[in-house]
């Protein structure tokens, strides 16, 4: 899937895709150094199960809990969604792709 990024020539578009989705979070934890986004990562990546994400981070999962509501307040989408899921995730990828 990733192979995808690969053939895309125009990397504004995959840009805008990032801000369009990450945008708001990025601003946000560089406004109050946190690290939402990194949360967000494994948060997804664990397949949205707390206590699997708080192991992860290490975090005790209250915190878990309290940073995947704060994403959700910041973002403004219902990151239950798998199409919200999905994309979330593919700008997480295409924003690690971009930095390399």
């Amino acid at each position: 899937m990733l192979q995808l990024l690969f053939g895309v020539s125009d990397l504004s578009l995959l840009e805008d895709l990032c801000d369009h989705y990450l945008g708001p979070l990025e601003d946000y934890d560089q406004l109050h150094d946190t690290d939402l986004v990194h949360t967000l990562k494994v948060f997804l990546i664990c397949d949205c199960n707390l206590v699997e994400t708080a192991l992860r981070l290490p975090a005790h999962r209250n915190t878990v809990v309290y940073r995947v509501r704060r994403i959700k307040e910041v973002l403004q989408l219902n990151i239950d969604q798998a199409t919200v899921k999905f994309n979330l995730l593919l700008a997480l990828y295409i924003r690690e792709y971009l930095s390399m």
